[in-house]
């Protein structure tokens, strides 16, 4: 297994997968509107995921500091979307 698979902080934010954030990332407390999502925040306290485990995906990933959004799902985020009423 490669050093990067182990430490997902090293590889670029639109290559980590859903799998290495439910392993590696600490789940946050926050609560959504939509059950079947969680909020994930990476090692380095850099990134946050938004992940549909309905369906094992990342729906968003971003750099809370910058703001900078590094992965997003339409498809993923649709539940979370569909309950606000579409207002995003």
């Amino acid at each position: 297994m490669a050093v990067a698979s182990l430490l997902p902080d090293l590889r670029p934010p639109e290559e980590i997968r859903y799998g290495e954030v439910v392993t590696f990332w600490e789940r946050r407390t926050d609560r959504f509107w939509a059950a079947n999502y969680a909020l994930y925040l990476s090692p380095n306290k850099e990134l946050k995921a938004v992940i549909n485990e309905n369906t094992g995906e990342i729906a968003l990933m971003w750099d809370w500091h910058t703001g900078e959004v590094n992965q997003v799902n339409t498809k993923a985020l649709f539940d979370l979307v569909k309950v606000l009423g579409g207002l995003i």
